[in-house]
């Protein structure tokens, strides 16, 4: 079905099944008005919303309200953010009163920003780049003198270092 129906609509579908009690007959008598099809489903649904509450107009839904698209919140998280961009959502929301949810739908629907979450890794100088060199010279007078060397060694992509003790930091490689 293309597009939402209209009010109007809806009490036709819903008025129409209330005469004939057919899905199939309201299905073809909209077929030839309007030049479209239409789910049984929704047939029934607008049968059953009018029966229920006197009207085929959608119910308040329940839950609370969003904010998020309100030109207000959306300024307040982007001045927010633009002060302090390393600011967390968390400290963001404790901070403006704002749930976290509502800050997080205004950065990324409203103001398409991103989160961004550092990873810690290990900067390299321009010495490393020669002692790597000196390495990679290392292990290939190595391998020349002593072949089963590398036979020996259990090559990964995964490693673990713990500097200076235990450091358990969610998805950061170093």
């Amino acid at each position: 079905m293309a597009g939402r129906l209209t009010l109007q609509e809806r009490a036709q579908l819903a008025a129409r099944y209330e005469v004939w009690r057919s899905v199939v007959q309201v299905q073809r008598w909209w077929r030839t008005i309007k030049g479209r099809h239409v789910d049984a489903k929704t047939i029934k649904n607008c049968h059953a919303k009018l029966i229920a509450t006197g009207s085929v107009a959608d119910t308040r839904r329940r839950g609370r309200p969003s904010n998020s698209r309100d030109p207000e919140v959306v300024q307040v998280v982007q001045e927010m953010f633009t002060r302090s961009p390393k600011k967390s959502i968390r400290q963001a929301a404790r901070e403006s009163g704002l749930s976290f949810h509502c800050v997080r739908n205004v950065l990324k629907n409203e103001l398409k920003w991103r989160a961004w979450k550092p990873h810690y890794c290990q900067t390299l100088s321009a010495e490393d780049c020669d002692i790597r060199v000196e390495f990679g010279e290392m292990m290939l007078a190595w391998y020349e003198d002593w072949s089963d060397l590398f036979k020996n060694i259990l090559w990964s992509d995964e490693a673990v270092f713990h500097i200076g003790g235990f450091v358990n930091r969610h998805n950061s490689h170093y």
